[in-house]
């Protein structure tokens, strides 16, 4: 009751009292007036009461002692009033508690994460500067480049002269030719015509020779006419002796058949020896005309093999004049190359200044960034003392604490603790559940093996999580157990190999079709010419993989220089993979190219023994510190790399928004990209 009432109930009194002096008797006034006397001292005690257990409130406040003890229920239970002020005061404590646990666990989330993004904007600020020399590099190369090609495009005009020179060149020589053909044609035909008279000359001597041995048989018979002649005379001297006087004019007869007889030996002597001197006269001709002869033969083999010479010089002239004309046809086509490279590199100078430009204004804001960062980080240092004074008041206060459960999270992998595929997916993973308030645990298995991740999963239900991280081994035998975590009100989110048909909240991963594509694309442009491809997995009928394995199909089925000729898969020991390939390739020793479509292939082929004539090309998969090692010792010639590293964060972030009523993707695939032997340098430095 309060005063107000109590005021208006003793007027009250009093004004009964009066009434009664005039209708009641002196006793009952007694009456009254002791009634009044017993209700205002009941009043009175009351009061005191309550000054009492006012007075004991304030102590336990000043003790700061709102736990609800059996002197805290008295006084909440004689006083509603003071009930209803110790209620709102102490659960007001109660939460003014927790939320400095929470700012400061915030408080030092956020220190943590503005120290992370200071160390994230430094490096962007490095690489962005790196980025500008280089680009500021590339744009001096460029107009190096430029004014190379604008050279090259003078020497080019200069080259063209020549041709017009050589072509004018050519065609003087054409006419040239075509002139000494003629003369070297009169020249055959002259030839000839001296020919045929010189063997008509040595016919006509043959012939005379000929009429000389006639001559020579004729002066034969004149002598031996001579010699009949002679004896003829000899026999008439003889018979003109016997018949004595009758004889002598006989005698004289026969002697002078004599003296015509030994004048015919004499003119055949005379005429012998002008023949003999006319036979060797007539030999010398014959062999001077002989030698004439052949050396003529010679000469016209000669001039033959000439014309032979002039038919060839005029096909080469010819070939020579359309070879010209092709390599005008090429020379106009490098000409316009020409022109299109120095509009290539026009625009990659001009790009690489807007790059140098560009980066260089990202460096200035990773910069600010910094130090936006480093502000925050001073705030939220000042925002930890603050909350640390006023904790220490509130902190002052005992409170009956309720126990908050702290969410937990599972991670289960399909791999070895320390396996570069998960070990930084994991550490990031760790980080951002801590962030926002989970408590994190993973579990690991050994060799892959589905039963050891379901038992790993079993562990963790019996721990109490709240939720499940998984790279599932088996999509088929781990589908049922998803799907018994949903009716236990565990949920689960799949990263890097997905299982679709079971309850599952999300799944995060790569687009494991377009990375098959991908490695596909980057064999084409790095191996040239004819290709035998072998293909290695862990085990080519997991879904993430046989996704890669198809997409790798259609780029290659389309091109018939590169053919899959074997593929390897199901072990995972490296010792043991290694000889399922190298057995692979004995089979088919004319594979030159090698694909892994996981990170261990790398790893695996590390200490490979093939043959050293046998140029292989190895390309990998994902980006991991050991194939880093491998890019730049020179074993692998490029890996496609997926961004597994933000799969399990971005995993704890879909859950922090569930937890907090949104709405998350069914599926986030991260798309792949490529890191060859060059930009391995740049990634093993940072």
């Amino acid at each position: 009751m309060n005063s107000k009432w109590y005021l208006g109930f003793m007027v009250l009194l009093v004004a009964v009292g009066i009434i009664a002096q005039f209708y009641f008797s002196f006793a009952s006034i007694i009456v009254l007036v002791l009634v009044l006397c017993l209700s205002f001292g009941n009043e009175i005690y009351r009061r005191k009461g309550k000054l009492d257990k006012n007075q004991e409130a304030v102590d336990l406040l000043k003790r700061k002692d709102l736990r609800l003890t059996e002197e805290w229920k008295q006084i909440t239970n004689s006083n509603e009033n003071m009930a209803y002020i110790y209620q709102v005061f102490s659960s007001t404590i109660k939460s003014f508690q927790n939320s400095i646990k929470e700012i400061k666990r915030l408080a030092n989330v956020v220190n943590e994460t503005a120290s992370e993004s200071s160390e994230i904007s430094k490096s962007m600020t490095a690489v962005n500067l790196a980025v500008s020399q280089g680009a500021q590099e590339q744009a001096s190369d460029a107009e190096n480049s430029s004014r190379t090609t604008s050279d090259l495009s003078d020497q080019v005009e200069q080259m063209l002269i020549a041709i017009d020179n050589m072509d004018q060149e050519i065609k003087s020589l054409q006419s040239l030719k075509e002139q000494g053909n003629v003369k070297l044609s009169n020249t055959i035909d002259s030839s000839n015509v001296t020919k045929e008279e010189l063997t008509h000359v040595i016919q006509q001597v043959e012939k005379l020779k000929a009429s000389v041995n006639e001559i020579n048989r004729t002066i034969g018979v004149i002598n031996d006419i001579a010699g009949q002649t002679n004896l003829l005379s000899l026999n008439a001297s003889i018979e003109a002796a016997r018949a004595g006087e009758s004889g002598k004019g006989f005698a004289v007869v026969s002697n002078e058949i004599r003296k015509l007889s030994d004048q015919s030996f004499s003119s055949v002597e005379e005429i012998e020896k002008i023949i003999a001197d006319v036979n060797k006269e007539f030999s010398l001709v014959v062999d001077s005309i002989q030698v004439t002869y052949e050396k003529f033969e010679v000469q016209q083999e000669t001039i033959e093999q000439v014309n032979t010479s002039f038919d060839q010089i005029d096909s080469t002239i010819y070939s020579l004049s359309s070879r010209q004309g092709e390599i005008r046809k090429q020379m106009g086509a490098l000409d316009r190359s020409r022109a299109s490279i120095m509009h290539a590199i026009t625009n990659i100078a001009a790009v690489a200044q807007e790059t140098a430009a560009s980066t260089e204004e990202a460096a200035s804001l990773s910069m600010q960034q910094e130090q936006s960062n480093q502000a925050l980080f001073d705030l939220s240092n000042t925002l930890e003392d603050v909350v640390a004074k006023v904790g220490e008041t509130v902190d002052n206060y005992q409170v009956d604490q309720e126990n908050q459960r702290t969410k937990k999270m599972g991670f289960v992998s399909n791999l070895h603790k320390e396996h570069p595929f998960t070990k930084e997916m994991v550490s990031n993973a760790r980080k951002m559940a801590q962030k926002y308030g989970y408590e994190f645990v993973d579990k690991h298995i050994n060799n892959n093996q589905v039963k050891e991740q379901i038992e790993a999963i079993e562990h963790l239900v019996k721990e109490g999580i709240d939720y499940l991280i998984l790279i599932p081994a088996d999509i088929d035998k781990l589908a049922p157990i998803v799907n018994e975590l949903a009716e236990k009100q565990i949920q689960t989110i799949c990263i890097d190999s997905d299982i679709p048909n079971c309850k599952r909240v999300s799944y995060i991963g790569t687009d494991n079709y377009e990375a098959g594509k991908n490695i596909g694309e980057l064999i084409l442009k790095t191996v040239q010419g004819r290709g035998k491809v072998l293909v290695s997995a862990t085990n080519i009928e997991a879904h993430n993989l046989s996704q890669r394995f198809k997409g790798l199909q259609e780029v290659l089925k389309g091109n018939g220089e590169k053919e899959i000729v074997a593929v390897q898969s199901g072990i995972n020991d490296y010792h043991d993979r290694l000889k399922d390939i190298e057995k692979a390739y004995n089979k088919h020793n004319d594979i030159n190219i090698m694909v892994g479509l996981d990170g261990d292939f790398g790893n695996v082929i590390s200490n490979h023994k093939f043959p050293k004539e046998q140029e292989i090309t190895f390309i990998g998969f994902d980006n991991n510190p050991d194939n880093i090692v491998h890019l730049n010792d020179g074993l692998l010639e490029a890996v496609v790399a997926q961004r597994q590293m933000l799969f399990g964060e971005m995993a704890v972030k879909q859950f922090s928004r569930k937890d907090a009523g949104k709405q998350i993707k069914e599926s986030e695939l991260l798309n792949t990209y490529v890191i060859n032997q060059s930009n391995a340098k740049v990634l093993a430095k940072a």
